[in-house]
Order: structure tokens, then sequence, then C-alpha cells
């Protein structure tokens, strides 16, 4: 992902009713949006497993 793309892509995911409520509790505990903390989520298991690199 280069780092001057802003642009965002709308993306429909489906989860679990009890995945989905861990998620938002997770963004309120951390004051981030839903969609946001699940952005995190994805980026660090993309760094985990090398698909991404540490920005």
């Amino acid at each position: 992902m280069a780092k001057d793309d802003k642009e965002k892509q709308r993306t429909t995911i489906y989860l679990s009713p009890a995945i989905s409520e861990l998620v938002k509790q997770a963004a309120d505990d951390n004051d981030r949006s839903f969609t946001k903390q699940v952005e995190n989520i994805l980026k660090d298991w993309l760094i985990k497993h090398k698909y991404m690199a540490k920005e």
C-alpha cells in the first residue's frame, strides 16, 4: 500500500454476531471506529504473515 494512497474502497464482510460485538468492544476500548478497528486488525495480520511491511 503506497503511503500517498488515501483513497478508500468499500468492502462488505460478513461476521458472526459474536465476532462483530468483540470488534465493536475493541473499537470502543481503543477510541476508534469499527471500520478503523477492522483495518488495524487486518494490517496486523498482513504484517505478521509478511504480506505487508511494517510502516
